[in-house]
């Protein structure tokens, strides 16, 4: 989450670091790309699909509530 700042790499190379890294849940093989086509509220779309739990941490304190 890079917030303001500009990311220091293109958005191709940071798809391709992803995928190395096995964070991405599905990729369309298909059409050979890391892309997947998705409709997102009736609208179709070109997404990453990411696996959410790289992205969130969760723990085991039940004192603490969820996201």
């Amino acid at each position: 989450m890079a917030g303001a700042e500009p990311l220091p790499v293109s958005a191709q190379t940071l798809r391709h670091r992803l995928h190395e890294r096995g964070i991405l849940a599905s990729v369309d093989g298909g059409r050979q790309m890391l892309l997947v086509r998705r409709t997102l509220e009736g609208i179709p779309r070109q997404i990453l699909h990411l696996k959410a739990r790289d992205l969130v941490s969760f723990s085991t304190d039940s004192s603490r509530t969820p996201l």
